[in-house]
């Protein structure tokens, strides 16, 4: 299984996402032994109605199956810090089911 986190480039407040996503990146390193970061865009619908838009850093890693029942708990709390650090309304994080390889 994998997990990825969509990092804003921006917090709400004008706090730099990429300074969040390396922390995450360190962490997820720590934890499960790699990360990957992808850049990606983000849109949503703004209050006004408006589409916004953003840059986002896509903090992907996976986990040993050892660490699995564990995964959920510990991404819902690195989310939160996120979500604090940037002032932002939510975090994204998924799981994803994969078969994942190292040769």
């Amino acid at each position: 299984m994998n997990v990825r986190f969509f990092v804003p480039e921006r917090g709400n407040a004008g706090q730099n996402g990429f300074e969040a996503a390396s922390r995450l990146v360190s962490h997820l390193c720590e934890q499960y032994g790699g990360a990957t970061v992808h850049l990606g865009g983000g849109n949503w619908v703004s209050p006004e109605g408006q589409l916004a838009a953003e840059l986002v850093f896509i903090v992907e890693s996976a986990i040993p199956a050892e660490k699995e029942p564990f995964a959920l708990a510990e991404a819902k709390g690195l989310a939160g810090q996120i979500k604090l650090e940037l002032t932002q309304e939510s975090v994204m994080f998924q799981f994803v089911p994969s078969d994942t390889y190292f040769v």
